[in-house]
């Protein structure tokens, strides 16, 4: 008998004595590490960062194009001044949730 023949037998001869509400562990090859598990979520957390920032610049620059439209103006004054606003306050959030992940 092959090495690999003989242990698919012995692993299916060890399943059989289980009790049916019990399920085999994965083997540690398709197991997640903490590790993976960890950047993982750390990737969620900061796209969910940037779709945060791009949601405030551009209802910021919504803002501004709304009120530039209702008060004309020679330049595009309002576009411009809450647009930045939004880009300062959008850092500002970032900053702080990136201070409240590195605290935990």
């Amino acid at each position: 008998m092959l090495p690999v023949q003989w242990a698919k037998e012995l692993q299916q001869q060890r399943l059989r004595h289980l009790p049916k509400d019990c399920s085999p562990q994965r083997p540690m090859s398709q197991q997640k590490s903490p590790k993976k598990k960890r950047s993982l979520n750390n990737y969620a957390r900061f796209s969910g960062i940037a779709f945060q920032m791009i949601a405030i610049i551009g209802g910021g620059t919504y803002l501004g194009v709304y009120l530039d439209e209702k008060f004309p103006n020679k330049h595009p004054i309002y576009t411009i001044i809450c647009s930045l606003f939004a880009v300062l306050i959008s850092i500002y959030f970032v900053i702080r949730q990136i201070m409240k992940m590195s605290n935990r």
